[in-house]
């Protein structure tokens, strides 16, 4: 278990007795991690007693009561639209541990994994209208990002790149020297500020958004860029196809905004990195793609 995130191995070992506050019912089993990063956070997959599905977060400085709380608050200002959010079900709010209930329907990801062209473009409309109400709430808690907030994260995953390769970071780095010497003229509403396809559920009437942690108050391209950029990299790995690329992005293209390509080329560095952290040899040709996508 990792010493730099010792609350892991207490949750773990008391999870028996966690179970009721953070899902209301006893558990069936111990929970299972599903997502590791490394001295930070870890996403637990924990099905309750009778047989239902939860999700449960802990993380290094969390504000988990100031999460549930934004949580409540936009839950109450999206009642009756099209954009749900997973309900918190409990929260240990001094360990930095939040559980939700999991997100019913099909995630983006697999629709787009499926290819058929128009249930994408079907879905990527309901999708962008689901992101639209989740920009027109009001959350004046969440923290307004500053230029500085989209670069320097892009600068360190330039740095991750160039240790894979030194051609990648070094491309990597002049989109970022590019971006800084042309600033756009930022915009503040909520986001989700790490959007992926598998970060959306689609139901018949509901687009339902998860991994929330994130949100901030910035530009909407950059949300609408996060996605485009990941449609690059399911390209290059192979999973999605060209087609089902196509469809997409021409939903995210139509509802772009001014800034759009400013944050897209900031986007592709993010989605490089994921490659980066990656073994292979065929690596640094991928990287390379992706960024000149």
């Amino acid at each position: 278990m990792d010493h730099r995130l010792p609350e892991l191995a207490t949750f773990l070992n008391e999870s028996r007795d966690l179970a009721p506050r953070l899902l209301g019912c006893n558990a069936q089993s111990l929970p299972q991690i599903v997502r590791y990063r490394p001295g930070l956070s870890a996403t637990f997959r924990w099905m309750s007693d009778d047989g239902r599905p939860f999700f449960v977060k802990v993380a290094r400085n969390m504000q988990a009561q100031a999460h549930a709380d934004l949580h409540s608050r936009l839950e109450r200002q999206i009642e009756g639209s099209i954009l749900g959010l997973t309900p918190v079900t409990g929260l240990l709010a001094e360990r930095g541990i939040i559980a939700y209930a999991a997100a019913q329907g099909e995630s983006l990801e697999d629709i787009l994994v499926e290819g058929d062209t128009e249930a994408i473009t079907t879905t990527l409309n309901r999708c962008h209208e689901a992101m639209r109400v989740l920009w027109s709430c009001d959350a004046p808690a969440l923290l307004a990002m500053t230029l500085d907030d989209y670069l320097l994260p892009a600068r360190r995953a330039a740095s991750l790149i160039l240790d894979a390769d030194v051609e990648a970071g070094q491309q990597a780095r002049r989109i970022i020297e590019s971006c800084a010497a042309n600033p756009p003229v930022l915009h503040h509403v909520p986001l989700h500020a790490d959007l992926k396809p598998d970060h959306l559920f689609v139901e018949s009437s509901r687009v339902t958004m998860i991994d929330t942690e994130s949100m901030k108050r910035g530009d909407p391209d950059f949300d609408l860029a996060l996605l485009d950029a990941r449609l690059d990299l399911g390209s290059v790995i192979g999973t999605f196809s060209t087609k089902a690329c196509i469809a997409a992005r021409k939903v995210l293209w139509q509802a772009a905004g001014p800034n759009f390509h400013w944050f897209h080329g900031l986007a592709r560095i993010h989605a490089a990195k994921f490659l980066a952290l990656r073994d292979g040899a065929s690596a640094a040709q991928d990287i390379r793609k992706v960024l000149l996508a």
